[in-house]
């Protein structure tokens, strides 16, 4: 029996790379549709990023009215601000990064951290619309001043 012939490492480099060209469009279309996907699916994210924030202080001041109201509030918040909380998220990203290299355990700093730049980049929005609008009747909602899981 004779030994299979030695290839040289070369050869067997444009072998893999003739295969990997086979699976290049596939792969190409596949990354296409992600990014497409992605390019679609951010402004939507961000544009209802405030829901929960908005829902939480219409629930404590009483002024809850529908979750439509809810959703066209936090579309028109954050008109002309998506860009401003893409860049807070993209700032807690290393913190996120973080966390899953520590399987989830700094979460017990992060969590809180992410979601209290969350609210004070809400307060802050408010802030900003009531200056830009004289006409808006709805006052800042404060921030709880005793804790609400007492």
């Amino acid at each position: 029996m004779n030994p299979p012939p030695l290839r040289l490492p070369l050869e067997r480099i444009l072998q893999k790379f003739k295969q990997f060209l086979k699976l290049a469009p596939t792969m190409t279309t596949g990354l296409l549709m992600a990014l497409v996907g992605l390019l679609l699916f951010l402004p939507f994210y961000y544009q209802y990023s405030l829901v929960e924030l908005i829902l939480y202080s219409r629930l404590m001041t009483g002024t809850y009215d529908g979750p439509m109201s809810v959703l066209r509030q936090s579309k028109e918040e954050m008109k002309g601000f998506k860009s401003h909380r893409l860049v807070l998220d993209l700032s807690l990203l290393g913190w996120q990064i973080l966390s899953f290299f520590t399987l989830g355990m700094a979460n017990f700093y992060v969590k809180p951290y992410a979601t209290s730049c969350q609210i004070i980049f809400y307060h802050t929005l408010l802030q900003k619309r009531m200056q830009a609008d004289s006409r808006f009747q709805q006052k800042a909602p404060d921030l709880p001043k005793s804790n609400p899981l007492d």
